[in-house]
This record gives structure tokens, C-alpha cells and sequence, in this order.
């Protein structure tokens, strides 16, 4: 419940921008768009001020908006849920920190779900005998073993402490640095500007 009230307040504001969407494609009208909307503002106002307090009466930040809504505007607070899943606003991270893990990188990356792959270098380290300097060149390809099967999959590669983010969009299969909008060009502008 700490991270949903973290994230509440933006939760919110995606709330009012689902109600738009179903106000586009007629799912309401405007009168109901603007009652919910409304309603949504009171809400974030309340939450901020400490007069709603979101806690475990409440699954998650969702429920307690679709609850908050139907307490409020009945029937009409429950609209806000059509055509909205939780499930789509879920990331699967998968952690590889084994060798049997590193032998099944790609398959890993490539499974259906999985959005990222997240190296663990510490555990790795261990589990591959590359602890320590004379280990650093055998951990380093094993990383950049991940690295490559996650970007060549589509997906997402993390790992903790520095990384040389140019490197990593440099392999096969990573969006092309030159492509509008891409998430390398993003890096290299990250990169770029705050080196």
C-alpha cells in the first residue's frame, strides 16, 4: 500500500485520461465525462489535504478510485473501469544472476511477458567462479552475453551501477541510434548531455 500512495496522485491523473478515451469513443457522454472528471480532482484534493486516506480497506490505488467514484456517482463511478485492466500496467523484470540462468539468456528474453531482463552481477559473479579482479573479464562477458540476448529480443536489459549505455546500443539487434524517437537515440541524448 506505500507504493500505491506513492504513485496515487498519478494514478489519478491516468484515470481522468481513460475517462477521456472512453468520452472519445462515445463509451460516455460529456455530462458523464466531466462528473467523473470532476469527482477525480475532488479526490486527488482530498488525498493531498489528508481527508482520504488510502489503506488496506482498499486492494490498491485502483480499487480505491473505482470505490471512491462509486461511493460518490453510483452506478456511473463504476464506468471508469471499462476496458481497463490492472494487467496493463504490469512490468515483468526477470533476474539473471545464474549460470543456468546466463546458459538461458536468450530463452529467457524471449519468453512471452517477460518486458525486462535485470543482470545480477553479484550473484552471477559467484555462480560463474568471476569474483574479484582476476574475474572481471569472464563476469563482463557474461553481462555482455545478457545484454545482447535481451536487446536482440526486443526487451529491455537492466542492471545496477554504472553502465556504458552508448555500449549497450551498439549491439545487434538494439534500436538503431539513428532512428527518430528510439530508445537508443533517447540514450544518446541522455548520455550525451549528461556526461
Amino acid at each position: 500500500m506505500l507504493l500505491d500512495r506513492e504513485f496515487f496522485l498519478h494514478d489519478i491523473e491516468a484515470s481522468k485520461a481513460h475517462v477521456e478515451g472512453l468520452l472519445r469513443i462515445n463509451l460516455l457522454t460529456d455530462e458523464e465525462s466531466q462528473s467523473l472528471v470532476r469527482e477525480l480532482d475532488v479526490l486527488a484534493a482530498d488525498f493531498s489535504a489528508g481527508t482520504f486516506v488510502l489503506d488496506v480497506r482498499f486492494e490498491d490505488g485502483h480499487s480505491a478510485i473505482e470505490a471512491r467514484l462509486i461511493d460518490r456517482l453510483g452506478a456511473l463511478g463504476g464506468k471508469v473501469h471499462t476496458g481497463r485492466s490492472r494487467n496493463d500496467q504490469i512490468l515483468v523484470a526477470v533476474q539473471v544472476e545464474t549460470a543456468e540462468g546466463l546458459a538461458n539468456t536468450a530463452k529467457i528474453a524471449a519468453a512471452d511477458g517477460v518486458d525486462l531482463v535485470f543482470v545480477g552481477p553479484g550473484d552471477l559473479s559467484v555462480s560463474i567462479d568471476a569474483m574479484g579482479p582476476k574475474g572481471a573479464d569472464k563476469l563482463g562477458k557474461a553481462i555482455e552475453k545478457i545484454i545482447k540476448a535481451t536487446l536482440k529480443a526486443g526487451k529491455i536489459a537492466g542492471i545496477s551501477g554504472p553502465v556504458d549505455l552508448n555500449l549497450s546500443c551498439s549491439y545487434p539487434g538494439s534500436t538503431p541510434s539513428t532512428a527518430k524517437g528510439s530508445r537508443c537515440a533517447k540514450t544518446r541524448a541522455v548520455t550525451t548531455t549528461t556526461s
